[in-house]
């Protein structure tokens, strides 16, 4: 599972690290891990204007692909919307094998 967002909230305001951090034990707890992606440059689009160089975050979390699991991480998302108050989680879930 990966989570993708901005750390720069509409209004100009950014997300305080104690709320990461918060976001990152929970996730660790829950699943035993989790991978905090430094902070990485990225551009928006927003009303037709291009922004370079917004700032965004991430965590990466590996775990048994079961309906509950999907069902709980698509609901931390709402969680995680809220906590940051941001409009929106770019969110994929990849299947993987272990070999």
């Amino acid at each position: 599972m990966d989570y993708l967002f901005s750390t720069e909230r509409s209004d100009g305001t950014t997300i305080g690290q104690e709320l990461l951090e918060k976001t990152r034990t929970e996730l660790a707890e829950r699943f035993g891990g989790v991978t905090v992606l430094p902070p990485f440059s990225g551009t928006t689009i927003q009303n037709g204007t291009r922004h370079d160089g917004a700032s965004n975050a991430g965590f990466f979390v590996v775990a048994p692909n079961t309906p509950e699991n999907i069902k709980w991480f698509l609901d931390y998302r709402e969680t995680m919307k809220e906590r940051f108050g941001i409009d929106g989680i770019f969110t994929t879930i990849s299947p993987s094998v272990i070999a």
